[in-house]
């Protein structure tokens, strides 16, 4: 499993092979669903960009290999390299890419297609008593809030449950 010390001394590792101290918080947070990892940085006044934090999605680092973990971790310090010599935001450029180049990452893209070791679920699980498992969804509604208002649609239970799975 990979911690937020984990991830913290990888990334230290990491910038440290391209001569660049790695020196913001990571966290683990567990909204995230689309984005794998982000870098999160700011504007002075000057128009300088300073990297702030980086933080990665709970539900990647559950359900993806080992190998997939590194390259979006590479990913993410390439744009933290690029902001903290730079003190520009560089998105996906050539000076991007190249810094990609230089510390092995091969996700120099926006989307980076990951391999997944574990089944990803809804985030909300539905069940009956009597039928199982009904219908998942992937955030809060209605229907999850007030669950003890619904009946299952095959047997009319009023038992229905709700699991989170993150």
């Amino acid at each position: 499993m990979w911690t937020i010390e984990k991830i913290t001394n990888y990334c230290k590792e990491v910038c440290g092979n391209a001569n660049v101290e790695f020196s913001i918080p990571v966290s683990i947070n567990g909204r995230l669903t689309r984005t794998l990892g982000r870098v999160h940085s700011t504007r002075n006044v000057n128009g300088y960009v300073t990297p702030q934090r980086m933080e990665f999605s709970r539900q990647f680092l559950e359900t993806s290999s080992d190998e997939s973990i590194r390259q979006v971790i590479k990913h993410e310090c390439a744009h933290f390299i690029v902001a903290a010599t730079t003190h520009e935001s560089h998105g996906h450029d050539a000076v991007f890419k190249k810094v990609c180049a230089d510390i092995g990452c091969e996700a120099n893209q926006t989307s980076t297609e990951v391999e997944r070791v574990v089944e990803i679920k809804d985030k909300y699980e539905v069940f009956c008593p009597n039928c199982g498992k009904i219908g998942g969804f992937s955030r809060m509604c209605k229907t999850i809030k007030n669950i003890k208002d619904c009946t299952c649609g095959k047997c009319n239970s009023d038992a229905l449950t709700v699991v989170q799975n993150w």
